[in-house]
């Protein structure tokens, strides 16, 4: 048997040798140029033209080399639709021996490619000029041009330029490497390949099922992908190309940044997003400027959201809307304490002029903004420049030291105008079912009260950046605080006659003013000044008014009031004593005018 094989197989060499050469004889050389010129205007679409002479070669296959080449553009344009430095291709043997040579596979060299579409939306290409004449009761569309025999063609380090009024700018992708399989009609067609792009290498394929159907605007079953640095994207489903190229189907893609994503696209307000991994996994409609949701899942390395979403990229700018719920919804990433957390009025005005559009109205059981930690979330956001309105339908505001305390529930509207090179901020917010002991941790500062307490916010300022906007804050508070009391501060002993003429008396440790209702109002400025319009607090027995002003920032306070004998209890003819509330927030003391008490009826008799 060996010897058998060892004699049968350089018998066979010769015999595929001779076929070559053979082969080789019968290349109509001088008729070359023609004959690949015409299978390539059938293989492109548009007509084909060569400069210089082919040369013919049998090792390791029967190979022609020519070019340059020019494919022309399918309307008047001069600017041709490609330029071809060089090319080479395989020539099909069993073609040559029937009369009729054409190349089986063919490499373009170093090819400039030009798409342009003007205003009016005329192509320098057509794609009806792929196929055969069309009949539209043909099931699977009209029937390929692209030779049967022609089984591949490879761009190589090539160009491409596109050029259209509806993208932001010319759009140019080098080191162009494709692979682009045309098979009969009833078979994919496919391509895949490699090109840089806005300086980041992309790699990608492309299968589509019925190409005749697909080009003349019908649908077509695909597969779609891409690999970059930015992301690794895949989508499943029916593509369809009439007005514009569209997709409706799964799609599945890993963002490894969504920021850095969005400066590789060029989209203005991409910084507001996170610059971390996520997973996206929807269903949907995708055109190249809208991906619309129908129901997306967002995965983080630390938490997720679903909902419904639409991205909208239209005029290079980053549009989002539709509803999201998160478990967690991380606004900046101030973890560990070197981090400094922006401002709430950085955060805002870091997202009122990125440039982005939203509508979105967000939920998340726990989340973090401006170093807060937030639990049961829900807002809504509109950005449409020139203003951005945020609706805080609920958040509970939590502990910094206990992250399970709840410090009160944040409700109202917050309103940036950006108009005019100045930003003016409004905001109309409630703090509900807040403790004191929460508002001295939000302080920082201790306080003499104790209660509960519901807060309302007016806030007003303006600037042209975010320093000014802090510098001219100014903030209208009223607290209404109930069942509370003044602790270290016995007011009632005003009216007895042996209070001590420095107020001592009234000041330690033990003593409080307990009081039923409470209420402060009043107005805090950017340097932490508090000046309170009134404060009363009302009790059974007695009734303080008072005025003044309290400096948050250096802890003194200096106020000015009146107390009442109030009840069924009260005094005959008792009159209200003028009293004087100064020293620290913490511990104030309190005296009455010039450090004498005023007495009361019984007190002269």
């Amino acid at each position: 048997m060996l010897k058998r094989i060892l004699y049968i197989g350089p018998i066979v060499i010769l015999v595929l040798f001779g076929v070559l050469v053979g082969s080789f004889w019968l290349v109509p050389t001088d008729r070359l140029n023609a004959i690949i010129a015409r299978q390539l205007t059938d293989a492109l679409g548009s007509n084909v033209t060569f400069s210089g002479r082919p040369s013919v070669s049998i090792i390791p296959f029967l190979k022609v080399s020519f070019g340059p080449i020019k494919v022309a553009s399918s309307g008047d344009d001069a600017k041709p639709l490609m330029e071809i430095a060089r090319a080479s291709g395989r020539l099909s043997t069993t073609s040559l021996w029937e009369g009729k040579p054409a190349l089986r596979y063919i490499d373009l060299e170093d090819a400039n490619i030009f798409l342009i579409r003007d205003e009016a939306g005329k192509t320098n290409w057509s794609a009806v000029r792929f196929f055969s004449t069309y009949n539209e009761t043909q099931a699977d569309g009209p029937d390929l041009k692209f030779s049967k025999i022609l089984k591949r063609i490879t761009f190589i380090n090539s160009t491409l330029n596109i050029s259209d009024p509806s993208l932001k700018e010319r759009h140019k992708f080098t080191e162009l490497n494709a692979v682009i399989i045309g098979p009969p009609r009833s078979a994919d067609f496919s391509a895949r390949g490699s090109f840089i792009w806005n300086g980041a290498l992309v790699e990608g394929s492309a299968s589509i099922e019925k190409p005749g159907t697909f080009m003349v605007g019908g649908t077509s079953p695909a597969i779609l992908s891409i690999s970059s640095a930015a992301t690794d994207a895949t989508f499943r489903g029916d593509l369809t190309w009439a007005k514009e190229l569209r997709g409706d189907g799964y799609l599945e893609a890993d963002v490894h940044s969504a920021y850095e994503l969005s400066r590789w696209l060029n989209l203005a307000g991409g910084d507001i997003l996170p610059d971390k991994p996520m997973r996206l996994i929807g269903d949907g409609i995708f055109t190249p400027t809208k991906f619309d949701f129908r129901p997306i899942g967002i995965r983080f390395q630390d938490g997720k959201a679903d909902g419904r979403l639409e991205l909208d990229l239209t005029g290079g700018a980053l549009g989002l809307s539709g509803t999201l719920a998160f478990d967690r919804f991380n606004f900046d990433d101030s973890e560990t304490p070197s981090d400094r957390a922006p401002s709430f009025i950085e955060s805002l005005l870091a997202t009122g002029q990125s440039g982005a559009k939203l509508d979105m109205r967000i939920s998340a059981d726990s989340a973090r903004i401006a170093g807060h930690n937030i639990q049961n979330m829900a807002v809504g956001i509109i950005l449409n420049q020139p203003s951005l309105m945020v609706n805080i339908g609920s958040a509970d505001m939590m502990s910094a030291i206990d992250e399970d305390e709840s410090v009160g529930q944040l409700r109202g509207e917050i309103i940036v105008e950006f108009a005019d090179q100045k930003k003016t901020a409004t905001a109309n917010v409630t703090l509900n079912n807040m403790t004191v002991d929460a508002l001295e941790e939000t302080m920082g500062k201790a306080l003499p009260f104790d209660g509960d307490a519901s807060i309302s916010l007016q806030v007003a300022a303006g600037g042209k950046s975010a320093v000014e906007l802090e510098d001219s804050l100014s903030l209208e508070v009223v607290a209404d605080i109930q069942n509370g009391a003044l602790n270290y501060i016995n007011l009632s002993e005003i009216f007895t006659k042996d209070q001590a003429p420095d107020g001592t008396a009234l000041n330690n440790e033990k003593s409080k003013t307990p009081f039923e209702q409470g209420k402060i109002t009043g107005t805090i400025n950017s340097s932490g000044i508090f000046t309170i319009s009134q404060m009363t607090l009302a009790g059974e027995e007695i009734q303080a008014t008072s005025s003044g002003r309290v400096d948050i920032a250096n802890d003194q306070v200096s106020m000015l009031g009146r107390l009442s004998s109030v009840g069924s209890n009260a005094p005959a003819q008792t009159s209200d004593v003028p009293f004087t509330l100064g020293g620290m927030i913490s511990s104030p003391r309190v005296s009455s005018v010039n450090g004498v008490p005023v007495p009361t009826s019984n007190a002269a008799q």
